[in-house]
């Protein structure tokens, strides 16, 4: 339609129908500079495959309190019907009649979890909140197979997904404070194209609290903060199907742990600090020779993509590497101020224990 088409249009319609249109498109407009320019609670409900076994488990409900989630009950949603937000191309009617089928399908009968926080962006707190899902999900990997040696070197024996951890999401809904969901029709499409997942076969024989307790230092923070990102890059490394890969990653997260507590470093004190590691872990004198081999073996996947002669005990080796250096930060939490203090300890940590005791104890003379 032309302009003068419009004009003339306007003619036979009243002033107050004109004046609403108008104060209508203007409140539109205010209301999204509004959200863009000021801060408001949201709050981002992931949706997870773990069983809802696990909600009558306290220590798990407990746990995730140290990871800024909580749980999420289906019931707690308020559905609404926003007008301004459908728009006019979608048949509002349909939604209003069909309110209760689109409510059950945002029930995936399956542990949901919920992050808060305080932003201007949607895709912000989405972000963050798988960050500390997945930061999640790592612990739970870590401590599934804590201190178990025999299946650490027979993960996916026979087969070819390489997956350690099962874990996994498949949807985050975005609510305002009081759980309304924002944009019913935009995040219903996304709610029935979610992709189905099978449920994790992970269960709470092994839910370790002393680990959380430690590693959760209220007067560590930074240094926690360390550790849960870790157990993010963790996850990362364990939830990778291609072997290769995960190997990379197991890699990446040790070389990243050992230069955040020593600075940056040449290959050869590097390799010095995981036989340090390896060589406080029973019976596994035999694998310090490795590290020479994974060494070349990772360098020929980065700079020359050869990727053919990785196994699985090369990967598992790297996956021990880094469950061995959480273990080492967790273990000496206490001792140090600093994340950079850990060097110190970490150049004796092969040393019999009483050595180790007396450098702790200087390490601590200097923090007091």
């Amino acid at each position: 339609m032309e302009i003068k088409d419009i004009l003339k249009s306007l003619n036979d319609c009243s002033e107050d129908i004109i004046l609403y249109e108008f104060l209508l498109e203007v409140n539109k407009y205010y209301i999204s500079q509004k959200r863009s320019i000021e801060k408001e609670y949201l709050n981002a409900v992931v949706y997870t495959n773990i069983s809802n076994e696990l909600l009558h488990n306290q220590n798990f409900k407990h746990i995730l309190s140290f990871f800024n989630l909580d749980i999420f009950d289906f019931k707690e949603y308020i559905f609404k019907i926003d007008e301004n937000e459908i728009g006019g191309y979608i048949d509002s009617d349909y939604y209003k009649n069909n309110l209760d089928n689109i409510k059950k399908d945002f029930d995936l009968n399956c542990v949901m979890f919920k992050y808060a926080e305080k932003v201007r962006d949607a895709n912000y707190i989405k972000y963050n909140a798988l960050k500390e899902v997945y930061s999640f999900f790592g612990y739970l990997t870590f401590i599934e197979k804590f201190d178990r040696v025999l299946t650490k070197f027979h993960i996916n024996d026979l087969a070819l997904n390489n997956q350690i951890s099962d874990l996994e999401c498949n949807a985050v809904i975005i609510t305002k404070q009081n759980n309304e969901v924002i944009n019913l029709y935009a995040q219903h499409k996304l709610i029935i194209s979610a992709n189905k997942i099978e449920k994790s076969k992970w269960n709470d024989t092994n839910l370790n609290e002393f680990l959380i307790k430690n590693f959760n230092s209220k007067n560590k923070n930074k240094i926690s903060n360390y550790i849960k990102e870790y157990f993010y890059l963790f996850y990362l490394a364990s939830n990778e199907k291609m072997l290769e890969n995960s190997f990379i990653k197991f890699w990446s997260l040790s070389e990243k742990i050992l230069k955040d507590i020593c600075g940056d470093m040449k290959d050869t004190q590097l390799k010095k600090f995981m036989i340090n590691i390896l060589k406080c872990f029973n019976n596994f004198e035999s694998m310090i020779d490795k590290i020479d081999i994974i060494y070349k073996k990772r360098n020929s996947f980065v700079h020359e993509n050869k990727h053919d002669e990785i196994t699985q005990y090369d990967r598992t080796l790297v996956k021990t590497i880094a469950e061995e250096l959480i273990c080492f930060l967790i273990k000496y939490l206490d001792d140090v101020n600093d994340i950079r203090e850990y060097c110190i300890i970490l150049n004796y940590y092969n040393k019999n224990d009483d050595y180790k005791r007396r450098v702790i104890e200087l390490i601590n003379l200097t923090i007091n």
